[in-house]
């Protein structure tokens, strides 16, 4: 087991990039008014997360809702969400739901720019001034966790609550700690994830869905590896996934 030590005001592994909005202005550049954003989200099986309008959103962005076909029926909108049946049909929802997460680029070849939100979330704040903000200096934006430092105390946790495999979830674990991977590195929540469309990005997505198809579809337990494996940076949200400005927050029923 992994205890990390955390210091007042503690901030995530050293790739990580902190920047908050405050109450100053955003200037958001034209071309970003001009690029194709989507804010997507997946939701399957036995998890009735309403859809939510997502609050505050340009002419430009549009939001995309992948769902089971039964759920969808003879509708095509709901609540300002377009709604698709699932491109990946994985047999367990868990999995196909992480699946669409991942691959935001195979499915939106076109998009310059994607947020993905899990359906515990509703959009507040207008995406493309998250996007000039928190994408300036980094090409990815996730929460900073809001309880745990690394994978290894993820991990910990994971095994405890029973939420996958607990021999599939340490082989996985293991492998990256046989790397060299270091413990307290920081741990993204990826409730939300803001990514320009790079072809790093586009690399990193194949990269995470392969961990994900091949081992745990906890797929908190792989990103910041991936991340230092890769030498991609991210920056991070302001406040949680419950409190932030960013986004209101409803529980999973």
């Amino acid at each position: 087991a992994v205890d990390c030590f955390k210091p007042p005001g503690w901030l995530p592994g050293n790739r990580a990039i902190t920047r908050w909005i405050d109450n100053r202005t955003v200037m958001v550049p034209d071309k970003l008014y001009e690029s194709k954003v989507i804010i997507f989200t997946a939701v399957f099986g036995d998890f009735p997360d309403e859809l939510r309008t997502s609050l505050n959103q340009p002419g430009n962005v549009r939001c995309i809702a992948y769902l089971d076909r039964e759920r969808i029926g003879k509708e095509q909108e709901r609540n300002g969400w377009e709604l698709r049946a699932p491109v990946f049909d994985d047999p367990d929802p868990r999995r196909r739901a992480r699946h669409h997460k991942c691959l935001p680029h195979i499915m939106f070849p076109e998009a310059d720019y994607t947020l993905w939100l899990d359906g515990c979330l509703q959009p507040v704040q207008n995406v493309l001034t998250l996007s000039a903000f928190f994408l300036e200096d980094a090409n990815l934006c996730v929460f900073k966790h809001m309880d745990r430092l690394c994978i290894y105390e993820e991990l910990d946790t994971c095994i405890a609550l029973k939420k996958d495999d607990p021999d599939v979830m340490r082989k996985q674990i293991e492998r990256y700690r046989a790397e060299g991977f270091p413990p307290c590195n920081g741990l993204a929540e990826t409730t939300a994830v803001l990514r320009r469309h790079t072809d790093v990005i586009r690399r990193l997505n194949e990269a995470w869905w392969r961990e994900i198809s091949n081992g745990s579809y906890r797929d908190q337990l792989s990103l910041d590896y991936l991340c230092w494996k890769n030498g991609v940076r991210y920056s991070t949200f302001k406040g949680t996934r419950d409190r932030s400005p960013h986004f209101n927050w409803f529980r999973h029923r």
